[in-house]
C-alpha cells in the first residue's frame, strides 16, 4: 500500500514538474485543481462541458467541419430520390418546382426519378 502511495505521489510530481518546463511557469496541481473546479464547476451546472485531450480535440474538430448533424440529415435527403411531379405532362422537382425531363439531380440538389 505504501509503495502504491509512493508511486502516485512520483506519477503527480512527474505531472507537475512536466507542466512547469512546458509553460515555464511555478504550477502547484492542487492549487490548480482547486482553482479550476471553484471557476468552472462551483455553483453552476455546466451540462454539455466536457474537457478533450488534445487528440480528442483533433477529431471534434474533424467532426464539426463536416457539418452538423441537422446539415447532414439535409444532405441525406437530398440524395435520397423522390419522384417527379408531373403537370401537364411535363415533369417538375417537388422541392423547387423546376423542370425536370429526366431522372438525376435537380438544380436545387434533390435527387428525384
Amino acid at each position: 500500500m505504501a509503495i502504491n502511495a509512493l508511486e502516485e505521489v512520483q506519477k503527480y510530481r512527474k505531472i507537475e514538474k512536466d507542466l512547469k518546463e512546458r509553460y515555464h511557469a511555478n504550477v502547484d496541481i492542487p492549487l490548480l485543481m482547486h482553482h479550476f473546479i471553484e471557476t468552472v464547476f462551483e455553483g453552476e451546472k455546466h451540462e454539455e462541458f466536457c474537457l478533450l485531450t488534445n487528440e480528442d480535440a483533433k477529431v471534434w474538430e474533424e467532426y464539426k467541419a463536416i457539418g452538423t448533424p441537422e446539415e447532414c440529415r439535409a444532405a441525406v435527403e437530398m440524395q435520397t430520390a423522390i419522384p417527379r411531379e408531373l403537370i401537364e405532362g411535363k415533369y417538375f422537382c417537388p422541392k423547387c418546382h423546376n423542370l425536370m425531363p429526366y431522372p438525376g439531380y435537380c438544380g436545387c440538389g434533390q435527387k428525384v426519378y
